[in-house]
């Protein structure tokens, strides 16, 4: 689960979430959402050797797609609905709760000394946000790529769906593709790629304010 953590983290929380999702209450079987099927160029095959833009702190960087079968570990994170809490301040001011159901499977390669250099995940979930007596359902769904610099800052590229809350009463969608630079002391960069695939209503500092406001 340590990479999920990872990108919750750096996917506003629960990263990478898809429409007909939402439901302000009910049990973990009623109105989940159904999961879409991503475009073909979402794909991992299709990114496979691409490399992606680079980040503007690291110009010198090659942060290249490397095939899925080279990996030096991979295996499958099936959360169950355990809570998973976020602490006030974090990222509201009171406490939020992330309860997850579905698979992530997940892919990591280390150096010699065994240290990290690059991990993909895709997953596969359907999550419910939680705090004040009040909720709303998401989906987690596509491909995050990962490369970490030896700074400890991480350059992510997630594409698929990151954020979506749709409802009568609530709406926030973040979906395509988008590039982030992530260190101990917070993100340094964003990139939202505007094409025929992608939905962005926000920034990711921006979806975090609206989940506050969601469950305040």
């Amino acid at each position: 689960m340590k990479l999920r953590l990872i990108l919750i983290g750096l996917a506003v929380l629960a990263a990478a979430i898809l429409p007909t999702a939402a439901s302000a209450a009910g049990s973990p079987d009623v109105s989940r959402g159904t999961f879409l099927s991503l475009p073909p160029d979402l794909s991992t095959g299709y990114l496979e050797g691409h490399y992606p833009h680079k980040d503007p702190k690291h110009p010198n960087a090659t942060y290249r797609h490397r095939p899925l079968r080279t990996a030096t570990a991979h295996g499958v994170d099936r959360p169950n609905g355990e809570p998973f809490t976020i602490p006030a301040g974090d990222l509201c001011d009171f406490a939020v709760t992330i309860r997850s159901w579905g698979k992530v499977p997940w892919w990591d390669w280390t150096n010699k000394q065994g240290d990290l250099v690059y991990s993909v995940s895709n997953p596969q979930l359907v999550d419910k946000f939680s705090a004040n007596g009040k909720s709303f359902w998401s989906i987690d769904e596509g491909w995050d790529y990962l490369w970490y610099n030896r700074d400890d800052t991480i350059f992510v590229e997630g594409t698929g769906t990151h954020l979506w809350v749709h409802d009568k009463h609530r709406k926030f969608r973040q979906y395509g593709t988008w590039h982030l630079l992530d260190s101990p002391d917070g993100l340094l960069y964003e990139k939202y790629f505007h094409d025929r695939t992608s939905v962005w209503d926000g920034t990711r500092a921006q979806a975090e304010r609206k989940i506050c406001q969601f469950l305040s």
